[in-house]
C-alpha cells in the first residue's frame, strides 16, 4: 500500500471496517452469482427511487446521489460511463439522506476527513463484491492500493484461497457508490492509473486532493 501526504490521522479499526470516513452502517443486499445487479438497477423495480445533483468543486465534474428515501444507494460522477452503465429513472427530490451526504462530501472537498458516513444500501452485493468493497474501504485517505494488494488481502481472508487481480479489477469497476467506496484510490502495481467508470479524469482530480496521485 502506497501513502502520500495525508489530511487525516491513522484510521481505527473496527469490524473489519475502516472508521475513518466510512462507517459499517453499510446494507449490502446480495444476490446469488449470475444474477444481474446495480448495471440496470435490478431489486430496485419495485422501490421508490430519488435523486439530487450535487455541485462540486472546480476540477471535478457534478455528482448524482441516487437513494431509497433511507439510503444511499449510487453516487456517480455525471457524465461518466458509470452514469450512462447504471442509468435508471428516479424522482428529482431531496431527502435527508441526500442532505447528510451532502455534508459528507462538504467535507471532503473541504480537505477534512469525513468522521461519519451516510447510511449506503449496495445491491446485487456477492460475497467475493462484498470482499471487494470492504477491501477499498480498508484504503485510507491519502493511501493507494493496487488490484494485487487487494487480491492478497482478501485471499488472506479466506485462508490463502487464490483470488486473481483481475477480479478484483472487476469488482472495482462495478462499485456503484463512488468517493464514499474509494474505488478511485486503487491503481495498477506500477503506480499506473488504470481504467475508472467515473473517468480519468476525476480520478487524478480525487487523487491529488488527497495528496496521493502517483508519482511516475
Amino acid at each position: 500500500m502506497r501513502r502520500g501526504r495525508s489530511r487525516r490521522a491513522e484510521p481505527a479499526h473496527q469490524d473489519g471496517l475502516w472508521r475513518c470516513g466510512v462507517s459499517p452502517r453499510i446494507r449490502m443486499a446480495r444476490k446469488a452469482e449470475g444474477e444481474r445487479g446495480a448495471g440496470d438497477c435490478a431489486g430496485l423495480k419495485e422501490m421508490k427511487r430519488y435523486r439530487w445533483i450535487y455541485r462540486t468543486p472546480d476540477g471535478f465534474e457534478d455528482l448524482e446521489m441516487r437513494g431509497d428515501g433511507k439510503s444511499l444507494t449510487c453516487l456517480l460522477f455525471m457524465d461518466s460511463r458509470d452514469f450512462g452503465r447504471l442509468a435508471c429513472e428516479a424522482e428529482l427530490r431531496d431527502t435527508p439522506v441526500f442532505r447528510e451526504t451532502r455534508r459528507w462530501l462538504d467535507a471532503y472537498f473541504g480537505g477534512e476527513a469525513p468522521d461519519f458516513t451516510p447510511p449506503l444500501s449496495i445491491e446485487g452485493v456477492t460475497p467475493f463484491r462484498q470482499d471487494v468493497i470492504e477491501a477499498m474501504l480498508r484504503i485510507p485517505f491519502g493511501a493507494t492500493a493496487s488490484y494485487g494488494d487487494l487480491a492478497r488481502a482478501i485471499s488472506q481472508k479466506h485462508g490463502g484461497k487464490v483470488v486473481s487481480a483481475r477480479a478484483v479489477g472487476g469488482a472495482v469497476g462495478w462499485n456503484p457508490i463512488c468517493v464514499i467506496v474509494p474505488c478511485h484510490r486503487v491503481i495498477g502495481a506500477d503506480g499506473s492509473l488504470t481504467g475508472y467508470g467515473g473517468g480519468i479524469a476525476n480520478k487524478i482530480a480525487l487523487l491529488s486532493h488527497e495528496g496521493s496521485m502517483p508519482c511516475h
